[in-house]
């Protein structure tokens, strides 16, 4: 089986930056398997929109803090057979600085899952930054090859409102045996 190209990750992400959605609902369900999403208890008001060329802006209101506060990303493939690893670029600002922290998350047949943060945290700020990070398989023996499912999770501050762009995110892949 020959190994996902990094383009089956992005798919998703490249229909998203070419549409225009307006402000809507925080929590509004988007296209091609993106969603944001918070745990039950938050009180987090707000919109988001993603504009032409931008994946996505946020500008919430925190009430009540949540447990967690996340964008997230069904990948669309959850086999990894062929590969040694899975990177991204994501290019951000915000208006007060801002840590977010990237995760991949993988289903398992019991219905549980498995967690693997990338090692750097993600710091945005007004002027935009790009941020990369990269989990090689070999160094994280808990990311199972074949999965049920897959996510990348993007968990946002959950204690503070925001204001900030999401601006690209781009996945790559680095295959076994170079």
């Amino acid at each position: 089986m020959a190994a996902p190209h990094s383009s089956v990750f992005n798919a998703p992400l490249m229909a998203l930056r070419q549409q225009n959605l307006g402000p809507m609902a925080l929590r509004t369900p988007l296209p091609h398997g993106l969603r944001l999403q918070s745990d039950t208890a938050a009180v987090i008001t707000g919109t988001m929109a993603s504009p032409r060329g931008r994946l996505l802006t946020l500008n919430t209101t925190v009430q009540n803090s949540a447990t967690w506060f996340a964008f997230r990303l069904t990948l669309g493939q959850a086999d990894f057979t062929g590969l040694a690893g899975l990177g991204f670029w994501l290019r951000s600002a915000a208006q007060r600085a801002m840590i977010s922290r990237a995760c991949l998350r993988s289903g398992q047949d019991d219905g549980s899952h498995i967690d693997h943060y990338y090692d750097q945290y993600i710091l945005s700020q007004a002027a935009q930054t790009d941020h990369h990070a990269l989990l090689m398989f070999d160094r994280a023996p808990t990311i199972p090859i074949t999965a049920l499912w897959r996510e990348f999770i993007l968990f946002l501050p959950t204690t503070q409102s925001l204001d900030c762009s999401l601006i690209d995110l781009r996945f790559f892949t680095i295959e076994t045996g170079l």
